[in-house]
């Protein structure tokens, strides 16, 4: 029942902004002919209320509740915000199959462009993807939005495995790798002091870092591949007695503050750019052990 009424929850706050974006852009999409199997389980496009969707040459999966914790990711919806939440899940759940009695038959169909909100593992506003620019755009088929499968979203940020061929046409799997389990709520709290985590990930590991020390929070989080998570309390070093730190960020000549500086590993040396306010601000390079959380240089 939670699952039916979040579902019904989605749709219907989908149908609401939709009707009030009169120019949300329409798209022509066809039913996928070649076979399509994910984690072992062969999909029935054809008596699916939910199928897979091929948009300018590319496949695009449905991020149904049951469809996306089948393959390990999560999909939230924020209703007052008007943001969907899509990041790994803790685990997985068994595969169910939205199943309706009416074939999908039709040549095609049509789709539209989101106009809410979409957050791909970050709770950082920021970092929202802008569908405007994108090459293969999200869609909305059926009250449920749909991501393609290009190699950005299905490997780099869905960390699956997939491949095509003529026999056995498209085949996904959840791949091993580690994926850091995002805290999404956060997207609901309105606080001007809040401290999201932001995640670097390379290989097979990731490392997590408060934004800022403003709250007396300051954690170094990595988590590799089989091994269990480590968190270094750093506030003993990067206490806001020491001032005040902006993780991530950098400071122009004009005092323009970016928040969106990539971090970077080489080893396990964590090099992280940062804005340090005391007595005015500056911006620092600061270097950490994974392995210890010690601090190298700053």
């Amino acid at each position: 029942m939670r699952k039916i009424l979040f579902s019904l929850a989605i749709c219907i706050s989908i149908i609401l902004i939709n009707t009030q974006t009169a120019e949300a852009t329409t798209v022509n999409v066809t039913i996928p002919k070649f076979p399509v199997t994910i984690n072992g389980v062969e999909i029935d496009n054809t008596y699916n209320k939910y199928p897979f969707i091929v948009y300018n040459g590319i496949t695009y999966f449905p991020m149904t509740y049951n469809y996306s914790r089948f393959m390990g990711i999560k999909a939230n919806w924020y209703n007052t915000e008007k943001v969907l939440f899509i990041g790994a899940n803790e685990g997985k759940e068994d595969y169910k199959m939205y199943k309706t009695s009416v074939a999908n038959s039709k040549k095609y169909y049509s789709a539209t462009l989101p106009t809410y909100s979409i957050a791909v593992n970050t709770t950082n506003y920021e970092e929202y993807l802008d569908n405007s620019q994108e090459t293969y755009p999200i869609l909305n088929f059926r009250c449920i939005t749909y991501f393609p499968l290009t190699w950005r979203f299905a490997v780099e940020e869905f960390c699956w495995n997939y491949s095509f061929d003529s026999e056995n046409g498209l085949v996904i799997n959840n791949s091993t790798s580690s994926a850091p389990v995002i805290d999404d709520k956060i997207i609901a709290d309105h606080s001007p002091h809040k401290s999201p985590v932001r995640y670097f990930r390379q290989d097979d590991m990731y490392i997590g870092y408060t934004s800022s020390n403003l709250l007396g929070k300051c954690e170094l989080i990595v988590k590799k591949l089989d091994e269990e998570v480590k968190v270094f309390n750093l506030i003993d070093v990067l206490g806001v007695d020491k001032g005040f730190y902006y993780f991530g960020s950098s400071i122009n000549e004009n005092g323009y503050m970016s928040h969106n500086i990539s971090p970077s590993l080489e080893g396990n040396i964590f090099t992280l750019p940062s804005v340090l306010q005391l007595n005015g601000r500056k911006n620092v390079i600061l270097k950490f052990n994974i392995d210890t959380g010690e601090i190298i240089n700053e």
